[in-house]
């Protein structure tokens, strides 16, 4: 729906040509609209607090024991501390078939010991779970007691909002997991989860829209603090542009 200078953007509408996610989808304009080259903000967006903390891309840890590498996948949610020391120590003796594996959560620094009876390697560098768990991104070897150098991260502080068609960064970078281009705009958490993200700009920056001529497509994605894309778990969500 296009009114004056403003576009409002329903993801529900998106091109399933293009995409299946509504937090990365492309939409076609239901009319060709002819925006001046000039420029444009994100006004207002509403963003439904359905995204869990852990989720499909950032959920697996890669453990090595012996010449095999394991890959341990958490279940999708959010937890608390204590659940998921419970839910990591589960999938680690699952996936390992070795019962003395221990995930210890301390009370104090907050920060997760892995261990288990005998040396095992921890391969950071095919995991996704890093950020979540407060290791960084290179693997740990040699040892059977493995403590984190961060503490447990079981909260989104803030998300990002990418375009790549209208964000005046330049760069072609985007992976499977990780996009760190193309941001319009970063908006802070302060929200419970079931509850909507209401943000209206106040910022009076706008955007160089470079785009020439008749514009009738947009692309949207949505990411965390870490870059990891946003499953939104099938809810859509709403954004409005202004152009001047």
């Amino acid at each position: 729906m296009l009114l004056d200078k403003l576009v409002i953007i329903d993801s529900k509408y998106r091109d399933t040509t293009y995409s299946t996610s509504s937090a990365d989808f492309t939409i076609g304009a239901n009319v060709s609209y002819n925006i001046p080259p000039k420029k444009v903000r994100l006004k207002k967006l509403i963003i439904p607090f359905s995204f869990y903390v852990v989720n499909s891309y950032n959920n697996k840890l890669v453990v090595n024991i012996g010449a095999l590498d394991i890959d341990v996948v958490l279940t999708n949610g959010n937890y608390d501390g204590t659940d998921f020391a419970t839910e990591l120590q589960s999938k680690l003796i699952t996936a390992t078939a070795d019962a003395t594996f221990t995930v210890v959560l301390d009370a104090a620094t907050k920060k997760l010991t892995i261990a288990r009876v005998g040396a095992f390697s921890m391969i950071l560098t095919d995991s996704t779970i890093n950020n979540v768990i407060g290791f960084g991104d290179a693997d740990l070897t040699g040892a059977a007691t493995y403590t984190a150098t961060k503490i447990l991260s079981l909260s989104t502080k803030y998300i990002n909002i990418h375009s790549k068609g209208i964000s005046r960064e330049i760069g072609s970078y985007r992976s499977t997991s990780k996009v760190g281009r193309y941001i319009i705009e970063t908006i802070p958490l302060n929200q419970n989860f079931g509850d909507n993200i209401v943000y209206e700009n106040t910022n009076v920056e706008y955007y160089d829209f470079e785009l020439l001529g008749d514009v009738d497509t947009f692309d949207f994605y949505l990411t965390d603090e870490y870059f990891n894309k946003i499953d939104l778990n099938g809810e859509n969500w709403i954004v409005i542009l202004e152009f001047v």
